[in-house]
């Protein structure tokens, strides 16, 4: 009889730098593989071959990595710029811990009491969490991250159909 030892699952985690304003291109994306077998390989979609990408806008960024016995795993991410605000409406959004393993706070600071929805996407557009903010000058919310996949959500907060306030909440494991 034979043991084959296979290894454990190829697996990909990012570390980011999102670009600073809407129009930079000063983001950045590492993908951290692990099983499988070493040595990888990566592609982007930018046709980059290398671990990291540096100089990037907002956009959608798909890496796909070969390790030396030509399993492969693709993956993707939207870039974001840090936020979006209207500062109209909004004073102050604090998103914490960002990024973040078991739970995310958003703490908003309003310039009048305006009633709010939040709006939590995954990285396809579907709708993961969505909630009334408390009304008044300083609503708060604790977002339950410990039960979604790890990867890049859209947080939103939206004012009559507009939205005054947008940014990335990374979660990872």
């Amino acid at each position: 009889s034979y043991l084959l030892n296979q290894p454990t699952a190829l697996k990909l985690e990012f570390e980011v730098i999102r670009p600073s304003r809407s129009t930079a291109v000063d983001g950045s994306i590492k993908v951290l593989p692990s099983g499988g077998t070493p040595a990888y390989r990566y592609l982007w979609n930018t046709s980059s071959t290398t671990q990291q990408i540096t100089g990037l806008a907002k956009g959608k960024y798909v890496v796909t990595i070969t390790d030396s016995k030509n399993c492969r795993l693709a993956d993707s991410l939207q870039l974001l710029t840090v936020a979006v605000q209207d500062f109209s409406v909004v004073e102050k959004v604090v998103l914490y811990p960002n990024p973040t393993q078991t739970e995310s706070k958003i703490d908003v600071t309003l310039k009048q009491a305006t009633p709010l929805d939040l709006l939590i996407s995954n990285g396809v557009g579907q709708i993961v969490f969505q909630q009334k903010l408390p009304l008044g000058l300083n609503p708060q919310a604790v977002l339950p991250v410990q039960t979604w996949p790890p990867g890049a959500y859209t947080v939103r907060l939206i004012d009559t159909g507009r939205i005054v306030y947008a940014s990335q909440l990374l979660i990872t494991r």
